[in-house]
């Protein structure tokens, strides 16, 4: 997962937005204190993806959202790809946006971070995803892309 412009923290679905209202509305008519869980959000579009060699990383340990979008240009780099900043309006990447539950979030990032390297750099993008626009964790492609093919469709998947 590769380079993009940094944005802040990761913004919830609409069903997890409705679910924590739900639960603020039951705490409110209650009077009780209710713990909200936060959810980060991770941005796939590599062989992180589902039906990529990878995804066993996240089984288990994410919930998958549905297919998601994010601007920037996929080089192929050989056995992966590197997602890095667009080079013209309109250039997409295609992938999968993953919900990241709180207690799961540090290991599996740790994790992530391990798997993808020093030549990738975790940072936060907006994404378009299934219920609109959140921000997600992306991997972005910090080396070298002078000489790399791109990936014109932007799907790692349809190569």
């Amino acid at each position: 997962m590769r380079r993009r412009s940094a944005v802040p923290i990761a913004t919830p679905s609409k069903s997890q937005i409705n679910r924590t209202k739900a639960i603020r509305r039951r705490s409110f008519a209650t009077g009780q204190k209710v713990e909200q869980r936060a959810v980060s959000v991770l941005f796939a579009y590599g062989t992180l993806r589902r039906g990529a060699p990878m995804h066993g990383l996240l089984e288990g340990r994410t919930t998958w959202l549905g297919r998601a979008s994010a601007a920037g240009r996929l080089v192929d780099l050989g056995a992966f790809p590197g997602l890095v900043p667009a080079q013209c309006p309109g250039e997409i990447v295609y992938g999968d946006l993953f919900a990241i539950e709180e207690a799961q979030r540090e290991a599996l990032l740790d994790a992530l971070d391990r798997y993808e390297g020093a030549s990738f750099a975790r940072v936060q993008q907006r994404v378009d995803g299934p219920d609109g626009s959140v921000r997600a964790w992306v991997y972005s492609y910090l080396g070298e892309t002078d000489g790399r093919p791109v990936l014109a469709d932007g799907d790692y998947l349809a190569r």
